[in-house]
This record gives structure tokens, sequence and C-alpha cells, in this order.
């Protein structure tokens, strides 16, 4: 992983989507109006494309729940 990625990461509980500089976020994101919250970011983690359609993301989701939950525990850390 990228440092700029995991500098970002530290704060991405409470952050709303796509508002972080740099990055190139579809519309889809930008317009979801989403504040990441930890229930949202498990069902973000583990189904994009559900969460907000017409995403662009490359990744597909992480397939198991447990993971799911670890790296929602990891983040929790870096508040």
């Amino acid at each position: 992983v990228a440092m700029r990625e995991m500098i970002v990461a530290q704060d991405v509980a409470g952050r709303k989507a796509a508002s972080e500089k740099g990055f190139d976020y579809s519309q889809a994101l930008k317009k979801s109006g989403i504040t990441w919250t930890n229930d949202k970011l498990k069902l973000w983690l583990a189904h994009p494309a559900r969460l907000v359609p017409g995403t662009q993301m490359s990744f597909a989701g992480l397939p198991n729940r447990s993971d799911v939950d670890d790296v929602v525990a990891y983040l929790d850390t870096l508040k």
C-alpha cells in the first residue's frame, strides 16, 4: 500500500466519500452523499458496486466477512 493511501486511511471514519483531494473519484461516488461510518465501510469493503452503483473501483470487494471486520477494526485504531 502506498504511503498516500495509508495517510488517507488514518481519518476515513466520519469523512464524506470522495472528499479527499488528489484522487480521481467516479461521479457516482461523488454524488453518493455517503459519510463513512463503520457500517458504510463494511458495505463498501464487501461490495463497492452494490453500495454505489456506477462506481469505477477496480476493487471488487473482500469476499470474507471476517476480513471486512478486521479492516474496519484496523481503521478504528487510526482515529
